[in-house]
Parts: C-alpha cells; sequence; structure tokens
C-alpha cells in the first residue's frame, strides 16, 4: 500500500521547520552553485532538476562539464555522470581540460607538448582523488536507478537525456523519460539535484525558437524542470567564441535573464565571463 504524507497544512509547517533545523545543524547541507550561473541558481537543490538546452555545438557539454569540475573538484561532493554520447574517456578529457587547460583534441590526439602533457597528467592526478563516478555504458533509467542507490550522490548528471532507451518513439520516450527523472530525484533517502542535458532540434535551432518548443522532444521534461538554461553562440562567423545563457525558467529561485559569455580563447575550454574591452 502506497503510504502517503499527511495532507493537512501543519504537518507540512512542521516539515518545513524540520528542514531549517537541518540546514541549521548541518544535517542538511546544498552544494554551492556554479560560480558562472550562481546569479541564478546559486546552490544545488536536493529534489530539483536543472534542464541546460541547446544546438549542437552551442557549448552545453562545456557548461556541464564546467558543473561537474565544479561540484566533484571544487565543493568535493559526490557526483555521477552517466555519459549517454561521449566516451568516458571523452568525458573525462573535456572535464580535465577545465583544471589544465589544455583542448580535449590534443588528449584525443596525443599531440601535446611535453608541457601540456604534464598539465593534463596534474588534472588527472587531481580528478582521481574526487567523489566522481563516470558511466558511458548504461542506457536504461531503471539501471540508473540502481547505480544511484549504489552511489548516493548529490548531482547526477546526464547528458543527453535523447539518448535515453525506452520503448516507442522520441516523444514517447521524453514523456516516459521527463517523469522517471522528476521521481528518481526525489527517492526518499537518496534525494539529488539531476542537472540533464537536452539537445534542440535542427529546425527550431534555425528559426531560433524559444526552449520550450524547441527542446527535442522534451516538453514533458521542460514542464517538470525547476530551473532551464538554453545554451547559444554567436551566429556570425566574428561572433562565433561568444556564448550567452539564458535562464528560460527558475521555478525556485524565480529570476530569469540573460548571462553573456565567452568561451576562454585561445584554449576553448571553459565558458567564462564576458570581458569587455573599454
Amino acid at each position: 500500500m502506497t503510504k502517503f504524507k499527511d495532507p493537512t497544512a501543519g504537518a507540512a509547517i512542521e516539515r518545513a521547520h524540520k528542514w531549517w533545523r537541518g540546514i541549521d545543524d548541518g544535517n542538511i547541507q546544498f552544494v554551492k552553485g556554479l560560480p558562472l550561473i550562481e546569479e541564478y541558481v546559486p546552490a544545488f537543490i536536493p529534489t530539483h532538476i536543472i534542464l541546460v538546452t541547446g544546438y549542437t555545438s552551442a557549448g552545453k557539454s562545456k557548461l556541464i562539464s564546467q558543473m561537474i569540475d565544479h561540484t566533484a573538484g571544487d565543493e568535493n561532493e559526490p557526483t555521477l555522470v552517466f555519459s549517454l554520447e561521449d566516451s568516458q574517456e571523452e568525458k573525462l578529457f573535456s572535464i580535465a581540460a577545465i583544471r589544465s587547460r589544455v583542448h580535449p583534441k590534443k588528449m584525443m590526439l596525443g599531440t601535446m607538448n611535453d608541457e601540456e602533457r604534464q598539465r593534463v597528467n596534474a588534472a588527472f592526478d587531481q580528478i582521481s582523488t574526487w567523489p566522481l563516478h563516470i558511466y558511458d555504458d548504461v542506457r536504461h533509467l531503471t539501471d540508473m536507478k540502481d547505480i544511484i542507490k549504489k552511489v548516493k550522490p548529490k548531482v547526477v548528471v546526464m547528458d543527453y537525456i535523447q539518448k535515453v532507451q525506452a520503448p516507442g518513439k522520441l516523444y514517447d520516450r521524453m514523456a516516459h523519460a521527463a517523469d522517471e527523472t522528476y521521481w528518481m530525484a526525489r527517492e526518499p533517502g537518496c534525494e539529488f539535484t539531476f542537472v540533464i542535458a537536452s539537445q534542440i532540434d535542427g529546425q527550431s535551432a534555425r528559426e531560433d525558437k524559444g526552449v520550450f518548443i524547441a527542446s527535442k522532444g522534451a516538453g514533458d521534461l521542460v514542464e517538470a524542470a525547476h530551473t532551464v538554461m538554453r545554451v547559444s553562440k554567436g551566429r556570425k562567423k566574428h561572433l562565433e567564441h561568444e556564448v550567452y545563457i539564458d535562464i528560460q525558467k527558475n521555478k525556485l529561485f524565480g529570476n530569469t535573464g540573460e548571462i553573456a559569455c565567452q568561451f576562454n580563447d585561445p584554449y576553448y575550454t571553459e565558458i567564462i565571463p564576458r570581458v569587455y574591452s573599454s
């Protein structure tokens, strides 16, 4: 039999006070938000879904790699990554690039000079001590649930959701994934923040439609998410290293808007705040 919470307002008030007591005594601790977006997402709140969307090569995977680097590296919090597109090594290279300032392409091709190789190995030494788990061979949500229960992470990253394997066509799969991921993040005893990457379909990208229309098959997920951000970059050739993070939905914290950023020329391994010349 399903056990429901007491539906009275008094019970909800008591749970709110219990939540605050947990914060005060340190039993409930938030993972600090990524500095680049902390004006909009100051903390990774357990049970919340952050949807990062954008068309191919817009920079969303770089932004997500920065989130992983921040939560697992800077904050030393258990972080679980389901990489449904990149191999484990490719995801590792993307994260190591942030610390080493060596482009992942050089790591993949082995074209680093001695000094770059030393920087990459130093980054690997750091990453090896992090509470970071990367899986590139898990495609089914039921398998993800089992791993989450075992690892008990504070943050779970899925990159990207359209690669989830489930019965039916794309829209059926995404509707199923939206419902499942919503409840996965709320599993009693394993609450975590779910960061999910979603592709924008090519036609919507060309027409520059908003994320609520353009997230490929993920309309239900947009509805379930607490925060939705779209990553895009300058369309013109001389603006191609400019990046925009558009916070289009922010259910908990409320404020929405656009963050003007750029790739960190000449490395292009990280998205950083826009630096305006005088």
